[in-house]
């Protein structure tokens, strides 16, 4: 009769396992990112912001950069972009203001333009949202203006901008 052979199996301490497993799993992820240009592959994978506190005022009646609203960005996708502008001012106004804002991309308006008018002191949120940017250097601005039709002097101070994109 023959005897049969037992497979012999090897035992791994389980440090050398975890360090197997750990190389493993960071290696799969460096594949993803890889071949989808990050883990999600979707917009707002990466962030840009800015923020500032110091008064600022306009009686522009044409669209003029809000001072220290500007945040240079880079797609770095193969493929078209989608890139949101969110931007956030605590506003104080004069009697008989009303502003409209837009965000800019390269000097290009985001749609919607937003007319705002605000209380004696108030705080907002607008988010612009574009698609189809092409890979590369960017700039996006937050511009305003005084509303025809009114006179007063518009104002803020603390205000944010942040930027979502590929």
């Amino acid at each position: 009769m023959t005897k049969r052979r037992e497979p012999k199996h090897v035992k791994v301490p389980p440090v050398v396992f975890l360090i197997i497993l750990v190389f493993g799993a960071f290696g799969m992820v460096q594949l993803v990112r890889a071949a989808t240009g990050g883990i999600s592959g979707s917009p707002g994978t990466r962030y840009d912001s800015t923020q500032s506190t110091n008064y600022v005022s306009t009686e522009s009646y044409t669209y003029a950069s809000i001072p220290n609203m500007s945040i240079p960005f880079t797609t770095s996708n193969q493929a078209p972009a989608i890139v949101t502008v969110s931007f956030s001012p605590n506003a104080i106004r004069n009697l008989n203001c009303a502003h409209i804002m837009r965000a800019t991309i390269d000097g290009v308006s985001m749609s919607p333009e937003v007319p705002v008018v605000l209380a004696d002191i108030d705080s907002k949120s607008f988010t612009f949202v574009t698609d189809s940017l092409a890979p590369g250097s960017h700039t996006a601005i937050v511009e305003w203006k005084v509303a025809a039709g009114f006179s007063a002097l518009g104002c803020t101070e603390v205000r944010s901008l942040v930027v979502l994109h590929q």
